[in-house]
């Protein structure tokens, strides 16, 4: 998964398109983008996670959990 602490620290659309790969079963993940990529704590990467990405993309929320680590 693309990294953007290392790069830019932007979260894009290309993001939530990679972590639905992964969700489908068509990419995988190294630890450190799975810890990013369960945005929301539940401890399962799935939709709710790329949903909140979209919606933080969307700027329709400030910011994602792991954003504030």
């Amino acid at each position: 998964m693309y990294d953007p602490e290392l790069v830019d620290g932007s979260v894009t659309v290309d993001d939530v398109t990679l972590l639905q790969l992964y969700v489908a079963g068509d990419k995988s993940l190294d630890a450190n983008a799975q810890l990013k990529a369960d945005v929301n704590r539940d401890g399962i990467i799935d939709i709710l996670d790329c949903t909140e990405i979209q919606l933080y993309v969307a700027g329709n929320i400030p910011n994602l959990g792991w954003y504030l680590i």
